[in-house]
């Protein structure tokens, strides 16, 4: 694949970065142990610094090319788990669905410039930017919903060509974000390196996801890509295309359970959320005076009551309830409609750790005692 293939050309050059600061390290040891300790632990730092870039490299080269195989994979297993059909470029390609891909993510670029919703200031950035967004996400999806279903109704269009074809419009999405990746990596070389660490803002769902780490912090380029057009569409259904051809009879008690925790779920994740981020927007609110805060050295408060008094990452618990509900209709006879939830715990008990470390980071002791007063990140009593 392309982008493997700047992986490896980055990979060599940080290989040979490396080897050139540890050949020097070993010819100039007895001038270097003859310097101030600073520049010997400057120049540890830099072979540090190359050694987990090697690795970083490495780890996305192979992500690169197994998270591709692995959608593919488990879309193929959903639909036909005997494996009996094999797939090769002959049976993904597919022109059709690659216009029904793009015609897809024009529509939605469409509706995204709609002037309905409210509009949101994002955080400002390394270079002094501030941008605004669209927080129209709920009316983009009830418009597709109608649109489809006027489609359907009215005969003008086979709907579920989505579902028939989803194999081949998971390839398309594989070859786009490729394709994208090169932009984004030629456009690297036009920018400067403030705009790099915040390049590629995109479009939101929902107004507190203005400020979560995707879109201040994570970098922009195939991972990213590839996440956003195919891993988080495709593989937040398999619950679904499993169910299609995996039937499974739930009784009216079942359902009731399994709805009362999506809500659950919904409403922990949905309430943490605002509240995080009105508190973030406007501390000094009327709403927030009865509440329990931390000053930090950086003029800021840490809120330690409701939801961010009970636990560290709120939100979080909330998604992974949300993903349970989404796969117990599964029944329990399959992990393939299981992977999306284990995938989501893994991502954010990952995300937790390194929130933890730049929060720590900015806010000190601060950060110390709200950890101490909060003691459990996710799970209330188990973590």
């Amino acid at each position: 694949m392309p982008s493997l293939v700047f992986f490896s050309l980055d990979w060599v050059k940080v290989r040979l970065r490396y080897t050139m600061n540890s050949h020097c390290q070993n010819q100039g040891s007895s001038f270097l142990r003859k310097k101030e300790g600073n520049i010997v632990r400057e120049e540890s730092d830099q072979i540090a610094t190359a050694s987990a870039r090697v690795k970083d490299t490495r780890r996305l080269a192979l992500l690169s090319v197994c998270l591709p195989v692995l959608v593919l994979y488990l879309l193929n297993k959903c639909k036909n788990e005997d494996g009996s059909k094999m797939l090769s470029f002959f049976t993904l390609w597919d022109l059709n669905s690659f216009f029904i891909l793009i015609g897809f993510v024009l529509f939605q670029m469409m509706l995204y410039l709609l002037p309905i919703g409210k509009v949101v200031k994002g955080k400002r950035t390394t270079t002094g930017e501030q941008d605004h967004y669209h927080i129209n996400g709920f009316y983009a999806i009830l418009i597709t919903i109608v649109v489809l279903g006027s489609l359907w109704f009215f005969g003008l269009a086979d709907v579920t060509i989505g579902h028939d074809k989803c194999l081949q419009i998971a390839f398309s999405g594989i070859s786009v974000s490729v394709f994208l990746s090169i932009v984004w990596f030629l456009k690297s070389f036009t920018v400067t390196k403030e705009q790099l660490k915040n390049y590629g803002e995109k479009a939101l769902l929902q107004e507190s996801v203005v400020f979560t780490k995707e879109i201040t912090s994570d970098m922009f380029g195939y991972i990213m890509t590839f996440g956003e057009i195919v891993w988080i569409p495709f593989t937040s259904s398999l619950q679904a295309i499993y169910l299609l051809h995996h039937p499974q009879e739930l009784t009216y008690l079942q359902v009731a359970i399994i709805v009362l925790i999506y809500a659950v779920g919904f409403f922990i994740y949905n309430r943490s959320n605002d509240q995080k981020n009105k508190f973030r927007s406007h501390p000094q609110d009327v709403a927030f005076a009865g509440l329990e805060t931390i000053d930090t050295n950086t003029g800021t408060k840490l809120l330690v009551s409701e939801w961010w008094g009970w636990l560290r990452h709120p939100n979080y618990l909330g998604d992974i309830v949300v993903h349970l509900a989404w796969s117990l209709p599964c029944g329990f006879s399959h992990i393939i409609p299981y992977l999306q939830l284990l995938f989501c715990i893994h991502i954010l008990t990952k995300r937790t750790i390194e929130i933890e470390e730049d929060c720590h980071r900015r806010y000190g002791a601060a950060w110390e005692e709200y950890c101490r007063r909060v003691k459990y990140r996710m799970l209330p009593y188990i973590y």
